[in-house]
């Protein structure tokens, strides 16, 4: 089943790439015929104009073009339930791992504290990811509040959702295996309504030959 998971993400990957393209695009486009033709535009476009600029005004630049295409796509999601994205870090430390794991262990997170920001009043639906690096060793951090009652199996948080297609309990198991290929851990810490994530991995490039 994580394997399955995997290949779901590296699919996801490759979309989400295609979707900021071409939002990048068409926003140099409309710029364009604004700004070098000065021609009018429509209503229709005017609106549409306005949501791709409040999008294309989201992207990140993390140091990580996987980290990006991420980001930005869980920033729609975030916009939509008025819940706040933040990032603080470097991703550019994370090019020891490939496309494929950036993308399956950071969506994995931030996938679950959308899911979990969601269910809590307006006020707190915040999230934060924060990226650090010492040495050889990468740290990445995803706290949001949440709701309710947790259940863990071998400290890692299961779902209570009944619909098996949910994958929420898979995404814990698919990130502590990516941890621990690169030689790494995964701790989870849930107090006073706050879930933080942490994950620790080594980057070997950075060791000594």
């Amino acid at each position: 089943m994580v394997r399955m998971l995997w290949k779901k993400d590296s699919k996801q990957l490759a979309e989400r790439k295609d979707t900021i393209e071409m939002i990048n695009m068409k926003c140099h486009d409309i710029r364009h015929k604004l700004e070098d033709y000065h021609l009018p535009i429509t209503d229709d476009e005017e609106k549409e104009l306005k949501s791709l600029i409040r999008i294309y005004d989201q992207t990140y630049r993390t140091g990580s073009q996987t980290l990006d295409v991420l980001l930005a796509d869980r920033a729609l999601l975030c916009e939509k339930d008025h819940i706040q994205l933040s990032f603080l870090g470097d991703g550019s430390c994370l090019k020891f791992l490939t496309e494929a794991d950036v993308y399956s262990l950071l969506g994995n997170a931030l996938g679950n504290a959308v899911e979990a920001a969601r269910r809590v009043e307006e006020e707190k639906r915040q999230i934060s990811m924060i990226i650090r690096n010492s040495g050889d060793l990468v740290s990445i951090s995803v706290t949001n509040y949440f709701q309710g009652q947790l259940h863990f199996e071998e400290d890692l948080p299961v779902t209570t959702q009944p619909d098996a297609e949910d994958f929420h309990g898979y995404g814990m198991k698919s990130m502590q295996a990516i941890a621990e290929k690169y030689g790494g851990k995964l701790k989870v810490k849930a107090e006073n309504g706050v879930f933080k994530l942490t994950i620790w991995l080594i980057d070997n490039s950075r060791q000594p030959t």
